[in-house]
């Protein structure tokens, strides 16, 4: 019998949220960090910061190199953005696209 890892069980948790009982969707929830979906919560933060970037400077010309005092590069990130547009949700593209200087 092969041994899930801790890696596995978490991927299958969020994979299979719709086959759980609201107990354990309630305890997975509860807990400090838990996330059903890790991507857009990254993405989501990122975005933030480009916001940020934005307020401050005027502009969305993010220098590619460039990183935020925590030391995201997001210089890189907004790089990809713009590259993968079309690789984007919706949800995604309206964000950016309501950003004020915001261009592609």
């Amino acid at each position: 019998m092969k041994t899930l890892s801790w890696a596995d069980w978490v991927l299958t948790q969020r994979r299979t949220k719709s086959k759980l009982s609201e107990d354990k969707i309630k305890k997975l929830e509860a807990l400090e960090g838990w996330t059903w979906d890790p991507l857009a919560d990254q993405w989501n933060v990122a975005f933030e910061e480009l916001k940020k970037f934005i307020e401050q400077n005027n502009s969305s010309s993010v220098p590619i190199r460039f990183k935020t005092k925590s030391g995201f590069t997001l210089g890189g990130w907004v790089y990809n953005q713009r590259k993968n547009k079309t690789k984007l949700s919706l949800e995604q593209l309206q964000k950016l696209n309501s950003l004020n200087h915001w261009s592609w």
